[in-house]
């Protein structure tokens, strides 16, 4: 029909609709440098020229993944395509009650078997955390949420995990944590930081090219330099921030999400 319009969610369902449709009805939602999904090869090949394709139109998730497109030379995307922000409804995301009693909530999102979340740069991150007084096992409760979470613990200090949640419950939980670690191995600043940040909690997360500062969608997120000892440093100062009643409500109330 004339008013279709066909929106792909990735690059392999846009190579199979490109030869079918018409260009002019066709969106790319584009929510990653789907490229890091594979090793160079055909894969790695076939994504990059559709990701280049200059016929169809992009819609970008986030405006920093967007500008990570054109400082890449991707001028297709640039001269056909759009960004826009994730919206994080206060009526899903807030700060839940109960924070203040009882010990503090630090949560980590792990997925193994996802390989841009480093689940084992995570892993040396909070043991030393944990060797070094930055997450005080007397202070801080330990959450991992994700998928395909194997039982461990940090010398008998076991964690709780979370894994295969509903959306709302999710939401519950995240409105429930003070402080998190979140690592996204790409340009894109993932939706978990932002998560946390929108339910009240202090985040650290990492850098990755143009993804240097995430302050402009909260003060309460900070970022650091892809390496363990930076990150540990991090949730330092992030840790305080988190304990700091009155400093994290502030910037809580300066997010722009």
């Amino acid at each position: 029909l004339p008013e279709e319009i066909f929106v792909t969610t990735s690059w392999w369902t846009t190579a199979a609709t490109a030869p079918c449709v018409s260009p002019a009805k066709l969106i790319y939602l584009l929510q990653e440098d789907e490229r890091i999904f594979y090793p160079f090869g055909d894969d790695r090949l076939r994504c990059e020229a559709m990701m280049r394709n200059e016929d169809i139109r992009f819609l970008v998730n986030t405006k920093l993944l967007y500008d990570y497109f054109c400082n890449e030379g991707l001028s297709n995307i640039a001269a056909r395509g759009i960004w826009f922000e994730p919206a994080f409804p206060p009526a899903v995301f807030y700060p839940r009650g109960g924070k203040q009693q009882g010990k503090k909530r630090f949560l980590f999102y792990a997925r193994p078997n996802n390989a841009r979340n480093l689940f084992f740069l995570g892993l040396e991150v909070l043991e030393l955390s944990i060797m070094k007084g930055v997450l005080d096992p007397d202070l801080w409760e330990i959450v991992l949420v994700g998928k395909d979470i194997p039982a461990f613990d940090f010398g008998g200090i076991k964690p709780e995990r979370y894994e295969n949640m509903t959306w709302s419950d999710y939401a519950a939980l995240i409105g429930t944590i003070d402080l998190g670690l979140v690592l996204m191995y790409s340009p894109h600043p993932s939706y978990p930081p932002l998560d946390l940040a929108a339910g009240g909690a202090v985040v650290v997360t990492n850098r990755y090219a143009n993804k240097t500062d995430l302050s402009s969608y909260s003060p309460n997120i900070l970022c650091a330099d892809l390496d363990r000892d930076a990150l540990v440093d991090a949730l330092r100062v992030a840790s305080r921030l988190a304990l700091d009643g009155p400093s994290r409500e502030r910037n809580y109330r300066q997010n722009n999400l």
